[in-house]
């Protein structure tokens, strides 16, 4: 990781508990018949959220791009795909939910990814002559992406965007996002087709070390509560404790 990270100003990183797992948003891998039905989900959801969930937030989001980062933090499908500033918080989700055998042996290597958000916006958007880093929800560049979308025009490109702080679990997290645009590609199959080039890689965890390092990090204090800091975090800090996980 310190060679990727030297001479960038900015890395984020996401951690993944299986290696062969593509980077896509949870919104692009349901299977529909087009566009125009994906758009019309993307649409219908943001709504039925909207309607419903005024009872249990304090304060409601000033727009579409508000209401997008709070679903996904509470596990919505979206066009965001979640990373962090912090390589602590990429680590605890690539070890904490790693999958294990009946004899405690891990299944699957994980891995954490890292890239460098200013350089893959600046690359990404070389075409238009952009050498701004990472985006803001303003942003004219991010204006086809805007939810809920047009998928009949929305570019296939991804961009790294700062969302907005509307959650504890995104200041905890120091949660960062990639939006997406058409559902045709993972952001590795991006990485490999386009022109965007050395700022985009991955570490991987050998099975064999994973519960070492889960050990590292709750003796660090990287626990469920500090990563979630709510009654959820909370449950499953003391579920653990008291023995009743693996």
């Amino acid at each position: 990781m310190s060679k990727f990270r030297e001479g960038r100003a900015k890395v984020w990183l996401r951690g993944v508990s299986n290696s062969s797992h593509t980077q896509v948003p949870s919104l692009l891998r349901k299977e529909v018949q087009g566009r125009t039905e994906l758009g019309e989900l993307e649409k219908q959801m943001i709504t039925r959220f909207k309607d419903r969930s005024l009872p249990y937030i304090g304060t409601r989001p000033f727009d579409d791009w508000g209401w997008l980062f709070l679903m996904q933090h509470y596990g919505v499908p979206t066009r965001l795909l979640d990373w962090s500033e912090n390589p602590f918080v990429a680590l605890f989700f690539a070890v904490k939910y790693a999958e294990k055998y009946q004899n405690g042996n891990y299944k699957k290597d994980a891995v954490v990814w890292m890239v460098d958000p200013d350089e893959w916006n600046n690359q990404a958007l070389e075409f238009q002559g952009y050498k701004g880093g990472i985006l803001n929800v303003d942003d004219d560049q991010l204006r086809p992406f805007k939810p809920p979308a047009d998928f009949s025009s929305i570019p296939q490109y991804c961009l790294a965007i700062y969302g907005a702080y509307n959650s504890s679990r995104i200041v905890a997290q120091r949660g960062s996002f990639f939006i997406f645009g058409a559902p045709d590609y993972s952001m590795e199959k991006i990485y490999q087709m386009s022109k965007i080039s050395g700022c985009f890689e991955k570490v991987l965890i050998k099975k064999s070390v994973i519960g070492d390092i889960c050990k590292e990090l709750l003796d660090s204090g990287i626990t469920e509560s500090v990563i979630f800091p709510d009654l959820e975090g909370l449950a499953q800090e003391i579920k653990r404790d008291f023995g009743f996980e693996g």
